[in-house]
């Protein structure tokens, strides 16, 4: 297995060593939102910087105080703590904010790695060549949100590796390859991200079909038997990871908002499901998901689906309609083992897409869940191919990963001048004292783009603040940053009281 892995091994190391580089610098550093992409970021940067053994490691957007001092914490403990655990040891390796975010970066790009490192095991299960599963996976690595995404410092690409992760464990139960990954792969996953739990659950569905159609059969209680007892361990430790997160909220804030939220973001509560307008996001993003970054403009209107119908689409949905007409024949004509691990693959994703409609619809970036239909797909395609092609089609594949990522990169680079504008803040937090109360200007500043950058300072009003963050050039003679290109921090008079 090793020797005939390692030429694949010895290729993605040396090209996503090389790209990955290059992908961490495509910014000076500095942060501005830049569509979901920055604005995700900031919010990610934000709850991992908070965390800390002070608030029992809280996941928290920002911290305000009032006219008396009293301090209040806006509690966001919607995802496990684990990944922002991981990304707040990379900040802390550096004092110096560029390198914070520059090591935030390389630690999804890492991560992403891992996925497809995982990714090629997985499908090397199914396909038995390992240059099938190379091409397979640098062609799925190449498509349009897992490259733009893949940097974006938020739990989307630890998650992701979870599930991947968890994925490649039932594959090997199933093929039996190996019984022990499945009783642990699962647990790291789903404390990488939610997104695990639902694989687990649908590997279950497809167990209690197979189990059904196999009625007959005595064994079947058996066969139910550890797919059951993997899906009750998962959600045991998914819910101990929620179960912290609310008694931190509870602690810090008394309610728990996140329950509510998480209603909202179902649909349980709040506004109605609009389905039609679900179902052509799920469609578009699913579409789009299977198509490389560099080839998505060419037969695409971009990141999000259009308003109305998916008119002007065409390219795209005869693209996907064929993908998915071959990967259905594919799956069919799978041997057993092989076609439960392929519907329970292609079925991870889009459950997460239907479960939570109001987080996957508005969210392009969650497409990304959406990766392992691809890795589905792409390989049905490719089995299309004799196998005297696949090297030949393997060496075409990482053409496209090289090119892809390396778009990716010159368009994050149009984007700099924008950034830069918030390391104004970085530039006046050497001269703030931690702890100060700061007011930010909303008539010229948005205060969501600062919370990453103002972390371990308290939002107020201007009645109490120490400093204000605004954008009106009239302020900088008395700003304390008067070098800064947009943003400028003013330091006020406090009242004596405090």
């Amino acid at each position: 297995m090793l020797a005939t892995s390692r030429p694949y091994l010895l290729l993605v190391a040396g090209l996503l060593l090389l790209l990955g580089i290059g992908a961490v610098a495509r910014t000076d550093g500095s942060l501005a939102p830049y569509g979901h992409h920055g604005y995700v970021s900031v919010h990610g940067l934000a709850l991992a910087s908070n965390l800390s053994s002070d608030t029992r490691f809280l996941l928290y957007n920002f911290s305000r105080v009032d006219h008396e001092d009293a301090v209040t914490y806006d509690a966001y403990g919607r995802f496990p703590v684990l990944p922002f655990g991981l990304i707040g040891a990379a900040l802390a390796t550096s004092d110096d904010t560029d390198d914070q975010i520059t090591a935030a970066r390389a630690l999804m790009l890492a991560f992403f790695v891992a996925t497809l490192l995982a990714s090629y095991r997985l499908v090397r299960l199914w396909s038995g060549d390992w240059r099938r599963a190379a091409a397979v996976v640098l062609l799925a690595g190449s498509t349009f949100y897992v490259q733009f995404y893949k940097d974006l410092v938020f739990n989307e690409m630890p998650a992701l590796f979870g599930v991947v992760l968890s994925l490649w464990a039932i594959g090997r139960y199933r093929c039996g390859a190996g019984r022990r990954m499945i009783w642990w792969a699962p647990l790291i996953g789903v404390s990488l991200g939610w997104q695990t739990a639902l694989v687990i659950v649908t590997w279950l569905a497809v167990s209690l079909v197979e189990a059904w159609r196999r009625r007959r059969d005595g064994n079947r209680a058996l066969a139910l038997r550890v797919p059951l007892a993997v899906t009750v361990l998962t959600a045991l430790v998914g819910a101990a990871w929620l179960g912290f997160n609310l008694w931190n909220e509870w602690a810090a804030t008394g309610e728990t908002s996140t329950l509510a939220r998480a209603a909202k973001r179902v649909g349980v509560t709040g506004m109605p499901v609009f389905w039609d307008h679900m179902a052509q996001a799920i469609a578009y993003r699913s579409a789009a998901s299977c198509i490389p970054y560099v080839a998505l403009p060419h037969v695409a209107t971009g990141f999000d689906p259009p308003d109305g119908p998916l008119v002007g689409q065409t390219p795209l949905l005869a693209i996907f309609a064929a993908l998915c007409l071959i990967g259905i024949v594919r799956i069919v004509r799978a041997p057993g083992p092989t076609r439960g691990t392929l519907v329970t693959t292609v079925l991870s994703g889009l459950a997460w897409a239907v479960a939570l409609p109001k987080y996957f619809a508005p969210h392009d970036f969650t497409a990304v869940i959406l990766f392992p239909t691809v890795l589905v797909l792409h390989d049905a395609l490719l089995s299309l191919l004799p196998r005297r092609a696949m090297l030949a089609a393997t060496l075409a594949a990482a053409a496209v990963f090289v090119v892809s990522t390396v778009s990716v990169r010159q368009d994050a680079v149009a984007t700099v001048d924008e950034q830069r504008d918030y390391g104004d803040l970085a530039e006046a937090r050497a001269l703030m004292p931690r702890g100060s109360v700061v007011v930010v200007d909303p008539k010229t500043v948005p205060p969501f783009h600062t919370w990453f950058h103002l972390s371990g300072y308290h939002y107020g009003e201007y009645g109490w603040a120490d400093y204000v963050v605004t954008a009106n050039p009239r302020a900088r003679a008395r700003a304390i940053n008067p070098s800064a290109k947009r943003l400028f921090v003013v330091p006020l008079k406090t009242p004596q009281s405090r």
